[in-house]
């Protein structure tokens, strides 16, 4: 099971820390994947620097749990050589074969990470990292996580008057462990996939995550996604009081052509002494509006009294 998804703007809504902790807590879990990532933009945010000077820009970077990581979605496999992160390992990072290529660094070689603007220039400098792997970018774009969709961070491109999001350059790309890439700015949590001890709760922990963690989750099962969230519906007040009130209305009017069949005789007379058809359908008209006025008013005050008329006759039963 995964959370969180994105628009065609949105790539993904941050997700609290906490989320980690109250799944990770849960006796029904097994394993608990959580990954960070930079939330995107028009431009490069980062850049890495060799000793010799070599410079590299970074379109998006990652954050994870190795040894969760593995387990999940197998991100250990890309490694071309070198090797995977460790947990502990806060000041390794993995880069691409062909960025390790340009910057002319291996594993075991220092390399150094700065924040750039939109030119290119620096904007701040975020320490050294060691380059403990290369992986091969190829492999890295076919890893797909739980929902379904690559685990390669995003950038956000322009295509004529529009702004939408795709994905990162599996060779412009940086992972870390979790805990240093939530260090770097504009990085946060995207995910956490979690593995039930028992696939059959799988379902019960998605209504978990949703109902009450407040967040989107997918199911997979047997390689098929389903996706859970709290959708939205739009409520009409006073709409069940439609049908009662064409009724009343109904009633009304069947109760005025009754009166006007029953008085024809007064029409007669009052067509007699001068009035046209316009006057004579007035007074009935008002005598129809007065009589609605009264009744509802009394059915309206009935209505607020009754309840408590019905208690009152309860307790006297009682």
């Amino acid at each position: 099971m995964g959370s969180n998804a994105g628009s065609y703007l949105i790539a993904f809504l941050p997700l609290p820390s906490s989320v980690i902790d109250r799944l990770g807590l849960r006796e029904d879990v097994k394993v608990v994947a959580p990954k960070a990532e930079n939330r995107p933009s028009l431009y490069p945010r980062f850049r890495f620097a060799s000793q010799d000077g070599e410079e590299v820009l970074i379109e998006g970077v990652i954050g994870i749990v190795p040894s969760k990581e593995a387990q999940v979605t197998h991100l250990d496999e890309i490694v071309k050589y070198g090797s995977f992160l460790r947990d502990d390992e806060d000041d390794g990072v993995l880069l691409s074969e062909r960025v390790a290529e340009r910057l002319g660094v291996k594993p075991g070689d220092t390399v150094k990470l700065s924040e750039v603007d939109v030119m290119g220039n620096l904007v701040k400098d975020l320490g050294e990292y060691r380059l403990v792997g290369v992986f091969d970018g190829g492999l890295f774009k076919e890893v797909y996580d739980l929902d379904g969709h690559p685990v390669l961070p995003k950038i956000l491109t322009r295509f004529a008057m529009h702004i939408f999001w795709r994905y990162c350059d599996p060779d412009h790309s940086a992972i870390f462990t979790l805990s240093s890439a939530l260090k770097l700015p504009s990085v946060s949590l995207s995910r956490v996939d979690i593995i039930p001890r028992d696939p059959s709760n799988i379902t019960s922990l998605s209504r978990i995550a949703v109902l009450n963690l407040g967040v989107e989750a997918w199911e997979s099962i047997s390689g098929d996604v389903l996706h859970c969230f709290t959708g939205r519906y739009v409520e009409m007040k006073g709409a069940s009081f439609i049908v009662p009130f064409l009724l009343v209305i109904g009633n009304i009017f069947s109760l005025m052509i009754s009166s006007i069949y029953e008085r024809r005789k007064e029409i007669y007379i009052m067509s007699t002494l001068g009035l046209n058809p316009t006057h004579i359908a007035s007074i009935f008209i008002a005598e129809g509006l007065i009589l609605g006025l009264i009744s509802g008013c009394l059915g309206y005050l009935l209505g607020l009294g009754s309840y408590r008329l019905i208690s009152l006759l309860s307790l006297i039963h009682i």
